[in-house]
């Protein structure tokens, strides 16, 4: 599925995958979720598959974070954080794995492990408007759009660390749906009631246990994130997949048209335009001020310091009637740059403290000298030579990127060419690879079969030859009849 913002270059794609499978799970019946404006659509999975999420964000921002919902839970949480605003391209949102939690007595134990799909079971299952829990895996993107602005995870949600309430009865025993017909509620000790849409659930993910644990470093990690603020007012959009089998997918009524074909790899496929509140551009390369909790943690750990303090410099102001006066000490401003230069007191600075007697003769010349030349200040600072990085302007950015594109545009338009004059080739290129990989499998188990003939013949010659040289050896010697009669 694809989310575009409305006057923005702000967009994600994200889509399911089964390991070991390059291309994503096509989609079915995309919709918009009336209650909390989620993009939904319908995948076909089958038990024993292990899924994935994957996705790739593209636009202006600061930071980015992204949550993984599945079958309801919280199972784990990612962001992503520049020190700067700049135009982001391709965001990794992958996640393969979830958090999951195992109570042994009253020790928990915390592990990352795989999602396998398999048969729904241990719910009841009732139709409603609300949103679906068993049955979903979902991923809720977070961007930050105004400074300052960010939220934090809601209490109601329930996540890994959340504790399994098995067997958890509801208040009520009946409920009415639409038309007006009474629904029992299962009760029993294994049984949870779950509420779907349109197709019923008939899958559930499933995590292997047999797994290394996750050390404390790691959990607590993993922790932080999940209960870290996220930026933004709320989710920026949320990615809702509902995973049915097959054969349920293709008997829904209505008909569940499809709405992503991974073959054509998404061309022509629009992107769906969120509708939110119009906010001011963020200006590209500006940092949040500090204590707006929106930066990066390195943005944060500046010095301490303002921008501006006093700090004390000594100063020589002579006395042109009485001598030279004593150094006087004054305040002036300097800025946290010139704190970071290093001081480094000279000989020439250091004064003098016992008295010093001037010839009458002397004091006009030495006046007219200290006129011409001011007094050398007791600290000198020096600055040490350092090479800054060139800086890209913004015109030059823009210049690079409407470059890019350009050439983009130029290898977009020759791939269209070539697969154009390609396509009348595919189905004798699919014939051809058939025809080779046949004669492949033939030769092949022609191979082994002349092998194993091989194997087998050399054995016998081997047994005929061991028999020949016994029998050879096991005979009598004779000798030729004239030398006998000699030997006699």
């Amino acid at each position: 599925m694809k989310a575009q913002e409305k006057d923005s270059d702000r967009r994600a794609d994200v889509h399911v995958h089964i390991q070991e499978q390059v291309e994503e799970l096509a989609e079915y019946g995309q919709y918009v979720d009336p209650v909390d404006g989620a993009l939904c659509c319908y995948i076909a999975v089958s038990n024993g598959d292990i899924i994935k999420m994957t996705g790739r964000f593209n636009g202006t921002t600061l930071n980015v974070a992204h949550d993984l919902f599945v079958d309801g839970v919280l199972r784990k949480s990612c962001n992503t954080a520049s020190k700067t605003v700049k135009q982001h391209k391709g965001i990794k949102l992958d996640i393969d794995s979830a958090l999951y939690q195992i109570n042994k007595d009253e020790d928990s134990i915390f592990i990352d492990t795989q999602m396998k799909v398999v048969p729904a079971t241990g719910f009841t299952f009732t139709q409603s408007d609300e949103p679906e829990s068993i049955g979903t895996i979902e991923l809720h993107l977070y961007v930050l759009r105004t400074f300052g602005v960010e939220c934090s995870l809601d209490n109601s949600v329930k996540t890994y660390v959340t504790k399994e309430e098995a067997g958890k009865q509801n208040d009520e025993d009946k409920e009415t749906d639409e038309k007006g017909q009474v629904i029992e509620k299962l009760r029993g000790e294994n049984q949870k009631c779950a509420k779907f849409k349109s197709i019923v659930p008939d899958s559930m993910i499933e995590f292997d246990t047999n797994c290394q644990e996750l050390d404390r470093k790691s959990f607590n990690s993993w922790k932080k994130k999940m209960i870290a603020k996220r930026p933004g007012e709320g989710p920026w959009a949320i990615f809702r997949f509902h995973y049915r089998l097959k054969e349920a997918i293709d008997g829904g009524k209505p008909e569940l048209k499809l709405t992503h074909d991974p073959k054509t790899k998404g061309k022509g496929e629009k992107y769906h335009v969120l509708e939110l509140s119009p906010v001011p551009a963020l200006p590209l390369g500006t940092r949040p001020v500090k204590g707006d909790g929106s930066g990066s943690t390195r943005a944060s750990s500046d010095s301490p310091l303002p921008s501006t303090c006093l700090v004390p410099r000594t100063k020589h102001y002579p006395d042109l009637e009485d001598g030279p006066s004593e150094a006087a000490v004054i305040e002036e401003p300097i800025s946290k740059s010139d704190l970071k230069e290093t001081v480094r007191p000279t000989p020439a600075t250091v004064t003098a403290t016992a008295p010093m007697f001037i010839n009458p003769e002397e004091s006009e010349d030495r006046a007219a000298l200290a006129l011409k030349r001011p007094a050398t200040p007791l600290i000198q600072v020096v600055s040490p030579e350092t090479k800054r990085p060139r800086t890209t302007t913004l015109v030059e950015t823009q210049r690079q990127l409407e470059l890019i594109r350009s050439r983009r545009s130029i290898v977009a338009k020759k791939r269209s060419k070539v697969n154009s004059q390609l396509e009348p080739y595919q189905a004798q290129m699919r014939e051809e690879q058939e025809r080779l990989q046949k004669e492949l499998d033939e030769e092949t188990r022609a191979y082994k079969d002349e092998l194993q003939s091989l194997r087998d013949e050399t054995t016998m010659l081997d047994y005929f030859s061991v028999k020949t040289r016994e029998s050879t050896d096991s005979m009598p010697m004779t000798f030729p009849r004239d030398i006998r009669d000699n030997s006699c």
